[in-house]
């Protein structure tokens, strides 16, 4: 795929102060807000059904053991999500403990209108906004209106161009299960081809068996039966 379809990586943007977004602050936010969710409706429909392989590695902090493992992961029509184990490596006890758990977590969530990011569930504030080669960033502070599982507290970056996500960051205000007391992670984006396509998922999880461990999610592919969307 032609690099120059795709946003540059977030972490390059400058940052544009308060001072020079006074204007821009009042009267850009609500549109950019409802271009995001509506941009988020396309995605979801667009990437339904097409499988993703993903690379998974969870290292536990105190002692360094690791497990990795190499999957695809699927979304039915109806919203449930569902990983095939192509290969396993490292300690099988961090695997069950991390991995697993994460993934049974993962898999309880069937609705996918329960992860949008809309007003029914949290309020957008402007922090910032980003600017790389012409292209603007839009930096939401995301508070959530309840404590609801799959909901977070943190960031939402916004493409102004086609009102994707680039980036998502933040701790999700209730555990999924009693045995993760805490994940905060961050979700980064790529686009191409006008999607907000995944890059990786960098996860810190608090477990009450295992300690704290690192979990990092890279996709290396998003693709159908016959044709490769993403390149690796």
């Amino acid at each position: 795929m032609a690099q120059d379809r795709c946003v540059p990586s977030p972490s390059r943007f400058l940052i544009w102060t308060f001072s020079s977004l006074n204007v821009l602050a009042a009267e850009r936010p609500p549109d950019i807000v409802d271009r995001y969710i509506q941009a988020s409706r396309r995605q979801r429909s667009a990437l339904r059904s097409e499988p993703m392989q993903v690379e998974i590695t969870a290292t536990l902090l105190k002692s360094q053991r690791q497990s990795q493992i190499r999957a695809v992961r699927r979304v039915s029509g109806n919203g449930e999500i569902a990983y095939d184990i192509l290969e396993t490596s490292g300690d099988d006890g961090i695997r069950r403990q991390v991995i697993g758990r994460y993934l049974t977590a993962e898999a309880q969530t069937r609705d996918p209108e329960a992860a949008a990011l809309t007003r029914v569930d949290y309020t957008f504030r402007l922090k910032s906004v980003l600017e790389r080669l012409g292209r603007r960033i839009y930096v939401f502070q995301l508070t959530p209106r309840k404590k609801k599982a799959g909901l977070f507290k943190g960031e939402l970056w916004v493409d102004e161009a086609t009102g994707m996500p680039l980036r998502e960051s933040g701790q999700l205000v209730k555990s999924p299960n009693w045995l993760i007391k805490r994940i905060i992670f961050v979700r980064t984006y790529q686009i191409c081809d006008g999607l907000a396509l995944p890059v990786r998922i960098d996860s810190t999880v608090e477990t009450r068996v295992a300690g704290k461990a690192e979990l990092s999610i890279r996709f290396s592919g998003v693709t159908n039966t016959e044709t490769e969307i993403l390149e690796k």
